[in-house]
């Protein structure tokens, strides 16, 4: 077995470990859990079948198969296996039973949808989907899946909603294909933009929101904003820094008395972003720092946008947001929104942000808990750890081989080394009792170092990494690190 995944493997055998005082309780925790999502199963057999199969892969077993689980449960296999196989009940209702709780829960009036297409490796022909097509995580063109997802992010909590696979126009137009693989009959080609607008109706009903958010792939479609608009949604979306705009409140070129009256012209948004007078930058602070609060500069401005060859029929706020690095440049974003232009610049910035809470959110609900909240520790701490894992592995497998590629071996191994520390401190902390009075203190010591791994690779390492790229490398890795890196900033 490789010596890598050997280290995983080991390591979320160990986030698998769970204190006994976290299980009290638990099977009347679960009933209460299963009942609102298995009453939509309709028939009493079908609900029973869900419960003991989720008590089975909670438990012991070894091998959690429908047969195994049904012996656990001292009964004959094959309902069992037709429930989980064969069976032909809908999942959806389930999804929106999952959406109802997550708005009763966690919703807010200015809650944010954020909308994700991601990608996922895959060998062979024969998985649902899976085609040679764009791939973030690998950076280039493979094999793989493509799904798009539906979080929700409110002022203190995020979850995953709904998700979409993706089937290209392959595989849409193989009935042959689609059948062998259990696609189901009817299925038609769908883009990525209309399965985001498919959850979009099925669930914003459900999750109280202000805002839209997403990447570039969302932001520099015509049609979907312009759909968005006719929603009523408002929406601020990332756009590439060569998306041609008009200053609306630029004036126009002298008239010379015939023909038509001459428009502003177009130009690239990191040009007009350049071209801005120091007082058009308003500073906000996004959220506390380590050396004191992270600031953040923001600049708006009425404009129309040309995306996909053709001007926008409306006008829209071009939002800038830069942040200074420690060699004195500026690290910009760009994006569109529909809200009005009186929006406050804090406003943009809270919704930008609302896309990078995950890893600083589970840290400040750790940091805000006591010695007497052990399990609510437990739980937190085995969050952090699978999202941390999976950051960790993204970084060793792509980044960092690229950073020795480019000559910056010493601080690739620095930052390795660091995920080193990272481990260490998470071994720690499942060892130490969660009541022990010094656990919230290395929480905080870790935090630290977190925040400072982050911040060496943001604002230092990566910057010199993409000057030395070619244009094309740099746009291809950058969209790749920014739809696939942890980003506490």
């Amino acid at each position: 077995m490789d010596r890598r995944f050997r280290t995983r493997l080991d390591e979320v055998r160990r986030d698998a470990q769970v204190p006994p005082g976290l299980l009290r309780g638990l099977q009347s925790r679960l009933e209460a859990f299963l009942r609102p999502f298995v009453v939509s199963l309709g028939r009493d057999e079908t609900r029973e079948n869900a419960g003991q199969y989720v008590r089975g892969l909670l438990s012991n077993l070894g091998a959690k198969t429908a047969e195994a689980i049904a012996y656990l449960h001292d009964r004959d296999r094959q309902g069992l296996q037709k429930f989980v196989g064969q069976s032909g009940w809908d999942h959806r209702p389930l999804i929106a039973e999952l959406a109802r709780q997550v708005g009763r829960e966690l919703g807010e009036p200015g809650g944010v949808l954020v909308f994700d297409p991601s990608a996922f490796a895959k060998k062979g022909a024969s998985s649902v989907g899976v085609a040679r097509q764009w791939c973030g995580r690998l950076g280039k063109v493979e094999n793989c899946q493509v799904g798009v997802y539906l979080a929700y992010v409110s002022g203190t909590e995020h979850a995953l909603v709904d998700a979409r696979l993706y089937l290209p126009k392959e595989w849409t137009r193989s009935r042959k294909r689609m059948l062998k693989a259990g696609v189901p009959s009817g299925t038609r080609f769908r883009t990525r933009h209309a399965l985001i607008l498919d959850l979009l109706t099925e669930h914003g009903p459900a999750l109280p929101h202000a805002w839209i958010a997403g990447d570039d792939e969302l932001g520099r479609c015509s049609w979907f904003r312009e759909e968005l608009r006719g929603r009523g949604e408002s929406y601020l979306l990332a756009v590439p820094s060569n998306t041609a705009v008009r200053d609306r409140a630029a004036a126009p070129p002298p008239y010379r008395g015939h023909g038509r009256r001459p428009q502003v012209p177009f130009a690239r948004a990191d040009r007009w972003a350049a071209g801005l007078p120091a007082g058009a930058w308003e500073a906000v602070d996004v959220r506390p720092g380590e050396k004191g609060p992270l600031v953040v500069q923001v600049a708006r401005g009425v404009v129309q946008a040309r995306t996909e060859g053709r001007p926008s029929d409306a006008d829209e706020v071009l939002v800038v947001v830069r942040e200074r690095q420690p060699d004195g440049t500026w690290k910009h974003d760009y994006l569109l929104s529909n809200a009005p232009p009186e929006t406050p610049v804090a406003e943009f910035a809270r919704v930008l942000k609302a896309e990078h809470r995950v890893v600083d959110g589970i840290f400040d609900k750790l940091l805000k808990t006591d010695d007497t909240q052990a399990a609510t520790r437990t739980k937190l701490l085995l969050a952090l750890s699978q999202a941390l894992g999976k950051h960790a592995l993204q970084e060793e497998d792509v980044v960092y081989p690229h950073l020795r590629l480019a000559g910056i071996e010493a601080e690739a191994k620095e930052l390795q080394a660091e995920h080193g520390d990272v481990k260490t401190y998470l071994h720690e902390l499942e060892e130490l009792p969660k009541d022990d009075a010094k656990w919230l203190d290395r929480v905080r010591d870790f935090h630290k170092l977190i925040q400072h791994h982050v911040k060496e690779e943001e604002n230092e390492i990566y910057p010199r990494f993409k000057a030395r790229l070619s244009n094309e490398d740099n746009i291809k890795l950058t969209k790749r690190m920014h739809l696939e890196g942890l980003k506490l900033a």
